[in-house]
């Protein structure tokens, strides 16, 4: 009998340090987030501490952007061509074209990867409101749960064309997310599947606000880690309602109702100053509540205006929200926001950009 043997397939002393990472994998597969997270960390630190390697990666960027594009327009008319080379000009100059097409070419010399969206900016100077914000691949993310109150969480590579999660997480998606607990204070994103993605609200521009801005308010009063499962069924159920109607009651009513699962609802049955149950014709959100007429604290508000808020707060939440717009409607809201500021302490800033 004769009895043969590869040598390449024996591991001893000798060549397993050789063999180590003899794994199968293609190169792709090979380079997981956190294969290239390693490599991207290592490259910047070379390159932040290396004149040689931080030299290369400088001539790299200016010799292939320099000081950007230039258009060249060759149709048969001479004027339309310099006015089209002029206005393009002007516009790469305001949004610093080169200066970012530079950091980008040395960011995918250093990282390997550059990501830049085209976006809206109202604020230039420009005719054309386009600029082209910078970003990494990777995103923090915070998540409104169930069980486990307000996660924030790493989405490594959601940025790319390619990312395995697509759109799912955007804001204002409904989703079944799985998360991989790191040693810090991040968690690692995992899996995600579209539960409700409500489109009604993303197709309105004003009920997008209306929703940014409910989400911005459980944003900014959820702990994180910590279970309210009352929280997360009131966000959910308001964004539902929101995408069956667009009601004006819709963001006022649910910041009171939030208020009140946070231990501040205000006082709508008799003067916070006096006790008394009579003629209201203040509210005041430093004192609590309703004012009456000899102990008046803040501002004006309607007997309709009050009403509305008591029944908010009442049980019938399903006849307010039928409510049509009317000045009634705009003292609730009026008034719910400074009750919110001067108990949470912070702006909703969703809803300033929106008004």
């Amino acid at each position: 009998m004769i009895q043969a043997k590869f040598d390449a397939a024996v591991t001893n002393a000798d060549n397993v340090r050789h063999w180590a990472n003899a794994d199968g994998l293609s190169a792709d597969a090979a380079a997981s987030a956190d294969v290239r997270q390693t490599l991207r960390n290592r490259a910047r630190y070379e390159v932040a501490n290396n004149s040689y390697a931080k030299g290369i990666v400088l001539t790299l960027a200016n010799d292939c952007v320099g000081t950007g594009p230039r258009l060249q327009l060759l149709t048969e008319d001479a004027e339309v061509n310099h006015i089209v080379e002029t206005a393009f000009a002007d516009w790469a100059r305001e949004i610093r074209l080169a200066e970012k097409l530079r950091t980008m070419r040395m960011a995918k010399a250093t990282d390997g990867e550059a990501f830049a969206l085209l976006t809206g900016n109202p604020v230039l100077r420009s005719p054309v409101k386009i600029d082209a914000q910078l970003g990494e691949a990777d995103r923090i993310v915070s998540v409104i749960t169930q069980a486990h109150g307000k996660v924030r969480a790493v989405a490594k590579g959601v940025r790319k064309t390619k990312s395995r999660y697509g759109g799912r997480l955007e804001p204002l998606r409904h989703l079944d997310l799985q998360f991989y607990e790191g040693r810090g204070d991040l968690d690692v994103v995992t899996q995600a599947e579209t539960r409700d993605h409500w489109p009604a609200v993303r197709d309105d521009l004003d009920r997008l606000g209306k929703a940014m801005t409910l989400a911005e308010a459980v944003d900014q009063v959820a702990q994180e880690k910590q279970a309210d499962a009352r929280l997360y069924s009131m966000l959910v159920g308001a964004l539902g309602t929101l995408n069956d109607s667009d009601s004006p009651m819709i963001v006022p009513a649910f910041l009171l109702k939030l208020l009140a699962h946070e231990g501040v609802a205000p006082t709508l049955d008799r003067c916070v100053v006096c006790g008394g149950n009579v003629e209201f014709v203040a509210f005041d959100p430093a004192v609590g509540g309703l004012t009456c007429a000899l102990h008046q604290r803040g501002r004006q508000i309607s007997s309709q205006a009050i009403d509305l808020m008591r029944a908010t707060l009442g049980g019938a939440l399903a006849t307010v929200l039928q409510v049509q717009e009317a000045p009634a409607t705009h003292e609730v809201a009026s008034a719910v926001h400074r009750l919110w500021e001067y108990h949470v302490e912070r702006r909703l800033s969703s809803t300033e950009l929106l008004s």
